[in-house]
C-alpha cells in the first residue's frame, strides 16, 4: 500500500452487513460506509477527497468511487416536566431555555417536547429560533402532579431512532421524582441509545426539600457521557446551567470528527465477509469506521 508511513489504517468488524449484500449488487454499484476523520488535536479534518481513502477488505485494495463530505446540523430536544410540582421553576425555566437556545451552534436543529404523565411535542425540529421560543409560550406547569420522566425519555429516544438522527442531544429538564421501570425497557432504551449515539444531560430540579433524585434519565446522562446537573431551589441558577451547557455542547460540537460517506467497490474475486479496514493518506489523523455497509448506486 502506499505511503503506508502515512496512512492511518482502523479495522471494522462489519463483514456480516456486506455478507447481507449480494455480490453482483457489490460490483454493480457499489458500497458505502461512514467514516469520521478528525487531527490527533480533536479537529474535524474537512479537506478529504476520494484519492484521500484506501479501502480494504480481506486484506485487497478496493475502489474508492466516491468520498463525499456530509455537513448534517446538529439536532436537539428539550425535553421539560411541565407538572404543577416544578411551578416554582417556571420563570427560571424559561428564562434558561431561552437562553440556551441563543448560545447554540449556528443552523442547530431544536425541538421542544413538555411532559406531565405522557410528552407532548410543541415545537418540531426546526433552526428557526423563534419558533422554538414560540414552543416555551405553551409551558405553563400546570397539567398534572405526576411526572413519567422515563416515558418522555423513551418515547423521545424511539422517535429520533426512527428518524434516523445523526447524534442528537437530548436535554432533559426535570424534577427529582423517581421511576419504577422495567429492566427490560431500560435496555431497549440503552440500545437506541448507542445505536443513534445520543448524549443526554439532565438538569435536576429539587421539588421533595432535599436532593434525592436517582431516576433513570441520570443513568442515561451517565452512560451516554452527558452531564447531570441539580439545582436546589427556585433560582437563577437554572438560567445558568442552561447557559452553561449550551457552551458545552457547542465546544462539543465544534470538535466534531468530519463525517464523510465512502463508496468503494471491492475487487470481483473478494469474499464478502472478508473484514474491512479504512484508511486516510493524512498523517496524524484519528478514522472511525460506523458499523454500517449497504449496496449504493453511482
Amino acid at each position: 500500500m502506499a505511503n503506508r508511513a502515512r496512512v492511518v489504517m482502523t479495522l471494522v468488524a462489519i463483514c456480516w452487513a456486506v455478507a447481507d449484500v449480494p455480490v453482483a449488487a457489490q460490483m454493480r454499484t457499489g458500497l458505502w460506509l461512514e467514516v469520521f476523520v478528525q487531527a490527533e488535536d480533536g479537529t474535524p479534518i474537512t479537506d478529504l477527497g476520494p484519492g484521500d481513502f484506501l479501502v480494504e477488505q480481506g486484506g485487497a485494495l478496493s475502489r474508492t468511487i466516491d468520498a463525499e463530505l456530509v455537513d448534517s446540523p446538529l439536532r436537539f430536544v428539550l425535553l421539560v416536566e411541565e407538572s404543577t410540582r416544578i411551578a416554582a421553576y417556571l420563570i427560571h425555566i424559561r428564562n434558561g431555555l431561552s437562553q440556551f437556545v441563543d448560545h447554540l451552534p449556528e443552523g442547530s436543529e431544536v425541538a421542544v417536547v413538555l411532559f406531565a404523565t405522557r410528552p407532548r411535542t410543541v415545537a418540531e425540529a426546526t433552526s428557526d429560533r423563534a419558533a422554538v421560543k414560540e414552543g416555551f409560550g405553551h409551558y405553563f406547569a400546570s397539567r398534572d402532579a405526576n411526572a413519567n420522566v422515563f416515558h418522555a425519555v423513551e418515547e423521545t429516544v424511539d422517535r429520533l431512532y426512527r428518524d434516523y438522527a445523526e447524534s442528537p442531544v437530548v436535554v432533559v429538564v426535570t424534577g427529582d421524582a423517581t421511576t419504577d421501570v422495567p429492566r427490560r425497557r431500560i435496555q431497549q432504551v440503552v440500545e437506541q441509545l448507542a445505536e443513534t449515539g445520543t448524549t443526554v444531560h439532565t438538569l435536576v430540579l429539587n421539588t421533595l426539600g432535599g436532593t434525592r433524585w436517582t431516576g433513570v434519565a441520570r443513568t442515561f446522562s451517565e452512560f451516554t457521557g452527558g452531564t447531570v446537573e441539580e439545582v436546589n431551589s427556585p433560582s437563577f441558577a437554572v438560567v445558568r446551567k442552561l447557559r452553561e451547557l449550551a457552551a458545552l455542547v457547542a465546544a462539543r460540537a465544534a470538535a466534531r470528527p468530519a463525517r464523510y460517506v465512502v463508496t468503494f467497490q471491492p475487487p470481483a474475486d473478494t469474499d464478502p465477509a472478508a473484514e474491512v479496514a479504512v484508511a486516510v493518506r493524512r498523517s496524524q489523523a484519528r478514522v472511525e469506521v460506523r458499523a454500517q455497509l449497504e449496496s449504493r448506486g453511482r
